[in-house]
């Protein structure tokens, strides 16, 4: 897995509109630190965040839907309500609002998991077939009553 992180990769004179859309269409996440201010900067189209924003919208919209589940909303401050831009408000984010070692280290595990394909719940075997009370005796099922 390769990580690209602006602060790191982007040297003076690189050009950062390229990096960004490049950065959004190669890599396999992209994970978006959500707060109030970057809500109102995507939601306003302001600045890098704005162009992001275009970015992120069109290859959502013109994408396979596997690929459309790349992008991660990390919930970092404020509420779901004043911290999510409305292009990812129909997306299930990871809560890193609280900064207490556990509740840090959960989310840090549970965004593990997702960027890893790891399920964090094992889906359990299904149960036996219930008995319905419409079966008769000899295991076939009764005809149900029209008038029900």
């Amino acid at each position: 897995m390769v990580v690209r992180l602006d602060q790191y990769d982007l040297k003076p004179g690189h050009d950062l509109a390229h990096y960004m859309e490049s950065a959004v269409r190669e890599t396999d996440f992209v994970l978006q630190v959500c707060t109030p201010a970057y809500a109102e900067k995507a939601n306003s189209n302001s600045g890098g965040v704005g162009y992001e924003k275009g970015v992120i919208t069109g290859e959502i919209v013109s994408a396979t839907p596997g690929f459309r589940e790349k992008f991660i909303p990390l919930l970092r401050s404020g509420s779901h309500a004043e911290a999510v831009p409305s292009f990812l408000k129909n997306r299930v984010f990871v809560d890193f609002r609280d900064d207490s070692d556990d509740a840090f280290e959960k989310s840090v595990e549970e965004l593990a998991h997702v960027l890893h394909g790891v399920p964090i719940h094992d889906r359990p075997p299904l149960g036996a077939r219930p008995s319905f009370a419409t079966e008769e005796a000899d295991g076939k099922k009764a005809e149900p009553d029209p008038e029900s």
